[in-house]
């Protein structure tokens, strides 16, 4: 009967241990998902008035960092996503860890454990939010690359137009390669 005892309590220091280490990595995706967007759209930033402003008479050099940009923004759209679907299985596992401790649970996230959010915003995640900026900014970059193109009257035009289609298709095969 004391070996039983001891095995439960060394069972939920065990949890007590995962429950603080779930925790520290939910602060960290949390902290991740709001930065990382962030720091992307200031980079961004810095690239369209890069190639708009001091690049704008060198059309395929404006255009590369476009594609940059592009590329850049549509990594961290994958990357806030992982981050969001990471941190949703943590709040399961702590969830899951709060109910064998039989502790309360932590308002980790708006709308469940009781919460009732009162308003459309309350009811909204914000990692998808997120996410689904840099999305847009993906594409408003590839507007703005199509426009960087057509209003050259370079005869290399062509040229900046294989270039994406080149370092996609280098993308997709490298991570092809990792899927066998």
């Amino acid at each position: 009967m004391a070996n039983r005892t001891l095995d439960i309590q060394h069972i939920q220091a065990n949890l007590r241990v995962q429950y603080q280490q779930g925790l520290e990595n939910y602060r960290l995706e949390d902290r991740h998902l709001w930065q990382v967007p962030s720091i992307t759209i200031l980079i961004i930033s810095a690239i369209v008035v890069a190639a708009f402003n001091y690049l704008s008479s060198n059309t395929l050099v404006s255009s590369l960092l476009i594609v940059f940009g592009i590329i850049l923004s549509f990594t961290m759209f994958i990357a806030v996503r992982k981050y969001r679907f990471f941190q949703h299985h943590t709040i399961i596992r702590l969830r899951e860890i709060e109910g064998d401790l039989q502790i309360g649970s932590l308002p980790l996230v708006t709308g469940q454990d009781g919460m009732d959010p009162s308003n459309w915003a309350e009811r909204r995640r914000a990692g998808n939010w997120l996410a689904n900026i840099l999305l847009l900014v993906c594409f408003c970059l590839f507007g703005l690359f199509i426009f960087n193109i057509l209003k050259s009257n370079s005869p290399c035009w062509y040229f900046t137009l294989l270039v994406p289609g080149v370092i996609l298709g280098i993308l997709g095969y490298t991570t092809s390669i990792n899927r066998d």
